[in-house]
C-alpha cells in the first residue's frame, strides 16, 4: 500500500469536446450511431486499483443523455437508423460495463416515448436492446406513461 497503489482514472484534455461533436455528427447522420457507440463507450482496463473517477462518469452520462435526449425528434431523418443505432448503443453500453450510466436515465424513457409515434417496430427493437439490462436498471427509468406510449409484446416483457 504505496503512494502508488491507487489510480484514479481523469478525463483526457479535449475528451468532452470530442464526445460533443461525435454526438452532434451521430445525430444528423443516425446511420452512423450503430459504429460509433461502443467507441463513445469503451470498455476500460479492468484493474483493481483503478477507479473511474465522477468526472469521467458525469461526461459519460451527459453523452448518453445527449444521444437520447436528440433522437426521434420531428423533422429528423433516418429513423430506421436510429432505432437500429440506440439498439446498438444499448448493447454497447452493457458489453463495456458502462451500464450505470443508464441507471435512473429519463432521457432513455423520453425516447422510446417518441419512437412510439413513429412506429411499432421501432419501440420493439429498443426493447429487446433494453431488456438485455439488469432488472434494476430497467426498473430505474421505467415509468407508466412510458409503458402507456407502447403497446404487445414490447409491454409485457418489460413489466415481466
Amino acid at each position: 500500500a504505496g503512494r502508488w497503489s491507487e489510480w484514479v482514472e481523469r478525463p483526457a484534455p479535449g475528451l468532452q469536446h470530442v464526445l460533443q461533436i461525435t454526438t452532434k455528427f451521430v445525430l444528423a447522420h443516425p446511420d452512423y450511431l450503430a459504429t460509433l457507440a461502443p467507441l463513445m463507450f469503451p470498455k476500460f482496463p479492468v484493474n483493481p486499483h483503478w477507479t473511474r473517477s465522477a468526472l469521467v462518469t458525469d461526461m459519460l452520462k451527459r453523452t448518453i443523455r445527449n444521444v437520447l435526449d436528440g433522437c426521434f425528434l420531428e423533422g429528423a431523418g433516418g429513423v430506421g437508423s436510429e432505432s437500429e443505432g440506440l439498439s446498438s448503443l444499448v448493447s454497447a453500453v452493457i458489453a463495456n460495463d458502462h451500464e450505470d450510466l443508464l441507471h435512473s436515465n429519463s432521457s432513455l424513457a423520453s425516447a422510446i416515448s417518441r419512437a412510439a409515434r413513429v412506429s411499432s417496430e421501432t419501440v420493439d427493437s429498443m426493447c429487446t436492446a433494453l431488456l438485455k439490462l439488469k432488472s434494476t436498471t430497467l426498473s430505474s427509468f421505467v415509468t407508466a406513461s412510458m409503458l402507456r406510449s407502447m403497446c404487445g409484446p414490447s409491454r409485457q416483457e418489460l413489466c415481466l
